[in-house]
């Protein structure tokens, strides 16, 4: 069993054929992941061909029993994870210095804090599901 649906990947590769490769349970943590791996068409597959190496897509919260078929069905139903964006955001830090003192050895104030900005990614929200037009082959 696999799901038929073409995806342009973030390479600008194509993938149309997608089987799950991986499918790992923690019954400790109460955990799952499903990993399916996209191929360029049914025909790249069977001919024993690498998935595309930017085509693993990693589902987190599977914890479903009942097989592939199974699997399968919950793929469909999950969330796409939308691209986050990156924020720049400003910090006010005291630059790091050693101890300064004065004429008279009196340790001197630390120099007042300086702007610093960073960039923080910022995941969007979560998507239609992405699988769910995708055929079952």
């Amino acid at each position: 069993m696999a799901l038929k649906k073409s995806l342009t990947l973030p390479s600008g590769h194509v993938c149309e054929y997608w089987r799950i490769v991986r499918v790992q349970q923690d019954f400790a943590t109460g955990t799952g992941t499903v990993i399916i791996a996209g191929y360029l068409d049914e025909q790249a597959r069977l001919d024993g061909k690498a998935p595309a190496s930017d085509a693993l897509v990693a589902l987190e919260g599977y914890l479903g029993h009942g097989g592939t078929a199974a699997a399968y069905e919950w793929v469909k139903q999950q969330p796409q994870q939308i691209p986050g964006r990156v924020e720049r955001v400003t910090d006010m830090v005291v630059p790091p210095m050693p101890p300064t003192f004065d004429e008279n050895g009196q340790p001197l104030p630390p120099p007042p804090p300086q702007p610093v900005v960073r960039e923080v990614w910022v995941p969007a929200t979560q998507g239609p599901p992405l699988f769910a037009d995708a055929e079952d082959c």
